[in-house]
């Protein structure tokens, strides 16, 4: 099947799960089909992602535009996101133009908007597009919003929240409805978009790591140490590490003076780099790999308070072998069991409590994590995913040649 690959993030370097599940998607599809990706040109390491992806599929990139002149060509535009500030800000004319070059010019079989951001591009122009229509969510946006404002204090803040949600989520039923198929990181997430979209195809793609040998025979590094993992960017990320260091750290770090605390992710905010100012803790900003921090550290922390998806960070915690404390949120949609999987608490001093267990009881941290990398092997190894996305496309597409 010939395809057209559509995402406004060029998935290079692989520092965040937003470019690690495009660019595994991307693999998968590329074994069995003919790939076309475009995107924006990439901005970090720009040789070597070209090469990466080009050893995958063929590759056509755009030039990206500034937030302003997005914004001044979409508003008085674009009737099919006019009323989302959101996507008025990321949806890319230029990508919308080439996308539209690409699928004049070529037959392609099918289309695959990566994100809300592309998907967009889909409504009012069905009839310039492949028959075959696949969204490949990552996140219900709408959800996140709800969330946002449902924590916002604001009178204003949670006002223009609010709209934003009620704006994002007609969209993603638009787009839902006229897609041949939709794909998810959870069964949260299908249910979301099938109380929207009754009808619709939905089915679920999880999120996943690369298998790798555990790190749960030998001991951590630092017998007091917790990583929290993610792009600091990330606003579900900003706030859970800030709600973790002012109200769950300082008990910690009160009763036990060694304990340290890493915040590991690209691009930290200054509100995560004033964080750096507390006894204990280190913010590390861009890492070429996280698992010399997850080696080191006793617990894997992830305290977020708002969120959609499903976190790479507690699978990768998983396919390392450390023993995660999660909030609900943060474990959501992953299908874990608090006390064998991992332990959840919502409240700061539940949170501290979990933790605190585990210091204490090594054998228990070790088979928490030991029953956590028996689920990662059966249902979270990319190669596993690959295939249930593989499936997916098979299950509409049988009777298309494939490439030989």
């Amino acid at each position: 099947m010939k395809i057209l690959f559509v995402s406004e993030q060029f998935p290079w370097p692989l520092d965040n799960g937003g470019a690690q599940r495009t660019h595994r998607v991307l693999e998968g599809l590329a074994g069995p089909h003919e790939v076309t990706l475009v995107a924006h040109e990439p901005t970090t390491d720009r040789d070597t992602g070209l090469a990466a992806l080009e050893q995958l599929c063929e590759v056509v990139t755009v030039a990206e535009l500034s937030v302003w002149r997005r914004l001044v060509q979409n508003v008085p535009r674009s009737s099919s996101h006019a009323h989302s500030l959101w996507l008025n800000k990321n949806a890319s004319p230029t990508l919308l133009k080439r996308v539209l070059e690409l699928c004049a010019d070529q037959a392609y079989d099918a289309v695959h908007f990566n994100m809300l951001d592309t998907a967009c591009f889909m409504l009012g122009r069905e009839d310039r597009l492949p028959d075959k229509v696949i969204f490949d969510s990552h996140n219900c946006l709408s959800d996140l919003a709800r969330q946002a404002a449902a924590n916002e204090r604001n009178q204003l803040k949670r006002f223009v929240l609010d709209r934003e949600a009620r704006a994002l989520a007609t969209i993603e039923q638009r787009i839902v409805e006229r897609s041949t198929l939709t794909l998810v990181c959870s069964e949260d997430e299908r249910d979301q978009f099938l109380a929207m979209a009754s009808q619709a195809c939905v089915k679920v793609v999880p999120n996943g790591a690369t298998a790798q040998a555990p790190i749960e025979a030998s001991p951590p590094a630092e017998s007091r140490s917790l990583a929290f993992v993610g792009a600091m960017d990330y606003a579900p990320n900003v706030e859970g590490a800030q709600w973790f260091c002012q109200h769950v750290w300082p008990g910690l770090r009160a009763a036990e003076s060694d304990a340290r605390l890493y915040l590991v992710g690209r691009h930290p905010t200054r509100a995560v780099q004033a964080l750096r100012e507390l006894h204990g803790v280190e913010v590390t900003g861009t890492v070429n790999a996280v698992e010399p921090y997850l080696a080191r550290a006793s617990v894997v922390v992830v305290p977020l308070l708002s969120g959609s998806g499903t976190r790479l960070k507690i699978v990768s915690a998983m396919a390392s072998g450390r023993p995660v404390v999660s909030t609900t949120i943060g474990a959501a949609g992953l299908g874990l069991v608090d006390g064998e999987h991992l332990l959840i608490a919502d409240r700061p001093r539940e949170f501290a409590e979990a933790i605190r267990r585990l210091w204490e009881d090594p054998d228990r941290a070790s088979r928490i994590a030991a029953s956590a990398r028996e689920v990662f092997e059966e249902r979270f190894t990319w190669n596993a995913i690959q295939l249930q996305l593989l499936e997916c496309y098979d299950s509409l597409t049988a009777a298309v040649p494939m490439k030989t």
